[in-house]
């Protein structure tokens, strides 16, 4: 398994020019940096966008609350103009059904952080990325975060996968090759 020390370094290391959907966008920070280190062909945004959210920063720390709908307001105007970028907004898995099997390269998931939201979310994108593709996700803790550690551990198990590599952040950052 290969270590880095943060998910920036991370996904600095992936091709670019690929097709990329992030599950859980909160205030677009960490979508910015998906823009700049992959460059990708098209990057597809999916939150609920609705309601006061808290999130901490990449290692779980200084939470802050941010009105969703708010912040896809604030996107949109953002990247009216690119081309490149997509808002969907809705539940990750009523979104990414609508899109064909094999469609993406990347799928980075930080959306419901619970064990049947991650779960889902890893079945759903196994199928929906293209083989030796990318599963990449966020807060694989279990002092933080035990179901999206158990759902991922399952995941791999399932399928004969393996964690690929992993950051060293608060919070760490997995990412899985999809093997068909």
């Amino acid at each position: 398994m290969i270590r880095f020390e943060t998910r920036d370094d991370l996904i600095g290391t992936l091709p670019k020019g690929m097709i990329v959907s992030e599950i859980g966008v909160f205030k677009g920070e960490f979508s910015e940096k998906l823009l700049t280190k992959i460059n990708p062909k098209e990057l597809h945004l999916i939150d609920i966008f609705e309601g006061m959210v808290p999130s901490g920063d990449k290692d779980g720390n200084n939470m802050v609350y941010a009105d969703l709908g708010n912040e896809f307001k604030l996107l949109s105007e953002k990247y009216d103009k690119n081309p490149i970028v997509k808002l969907h907004k809705g539940f990750s898995y009523n979104v990414l059904i609508n899109f064909e099997d094999d469609y993406f390269d990347m799928i980075y998931i930080d959306g419901d952080h619970s064990y049947e939201g991650v779960a889902k979310d890893l079945e759903l994108s196994r199928n929906k990325i293209k083989n030796v593709g990318y599963i990449c996700g966020h807060d694989y803790t279990i002092d933080k975060f035990p179901g999206v550690v158990r759902a991922v551990n399952e995941f791999v198990d399932k399928y004969g996968l393996e964690i690929q590599s992993i950051t060293e952040d608060g919070c760490p950052s997995f990412c899985i090759q999809n093997k068909k």
